[in-house]
């Protein structure tokens, strides 16, 4: 039974590795859209309203 365990976690480790590398890509992709559209409208980061301490 532990043999059938662990080589389905062989299988299916593969999967969630490759999950998280596109989660993070995705992130990536959308904190650096999100800069570009700031810095293209001409927002510097002085200029963005920050949240109260």
């Amino acid at each position: 039974m532990r043999l059938a365990i662990t080589a389905g976690f062989g299988y299916t480790a593969p999967l969630y590795v490759g999950a998280g590398i596109l989660l993070t890509s995705v992130i990536v992709m959308a904190v650096a859209a999100h800069q570009a559209r700031s810095h293209q409208a001409g927002v510097t980061p002085s200029q963005v309203p920050r949240a109260a301490d």
